[in-house]
């Protein structure tokens, strides 16, 4: 079973790219794909409750693009507890993208779906913080072994967004 999830940490309302170090980080992120080759993809990875999700919206709105939200894609038992994601269904729906200008893709695994032209790396990456879900599906995903075929930025947030 396939779901659509909406991600309750999100504050699109509240978000200041401040949040984030080094200082001015997001700011170097929008001008960093501001110039990427057309039809890019730019990935969002890291921890639960980093910002990846704030990050992506906030990047969408300054370039007049929806980002695609990986947790969209979970896979939910029959009494409607996660069980994973739908790894298929995100591909095509990255596929199905194709004909944007830019993609933007936020997910704790993003690397394992796509290869970015550009990655942003949210926090350090650990598995003790994750639900079992999670760490049946991502346990063994490191964020640190990727990079954006371009370029690729680390960003630490200054607090937990949940």
């Amino acid at each position: 079973m396939h779901a659509m999830v909406a991600n309750p940490y999100v504050q699109d309302d509240n978000y200041d790219p401040s949040w984030y170090d080094p200082p001015g980080i997001m700011n170097l992120v929008l001008q960093a794909v501001i110039e990427l080759p057309p039809f890019s993809i730019v990935a969002f990875h890291g921890q639960p409750g980093s910002g990846k999700s704030c990050s992506a919206r906030w990047l969408g709105r300054k370039l007049g693009c929806e980002p695609i939200h990986l947790d969209n894609f979970q896979k939910l038992h029959p009494s409607g507890y996660p069980q994973g994601f739908d790894e298929d269904a995100m591909r095509q729906a990255i596929k199905n993208a194709r004909e944007a200008t830019l993609r933007i893709v936020d997910g704790v695994c993003a690397c394992r779906i796509c290869e970015p032209a550009l990655l942003v790396t949210f926090g350090d990456w650990s598995t003790r913080h994750l639900t079992r879900s999670l760490k049946g599906f991502i346990g063994d995903y490191d964020p640190e072994k990727h990079r954006g075929i371009i370029k690729t930025f680390k960003v630490r947030p200054l607090h937990k967004f949940f």
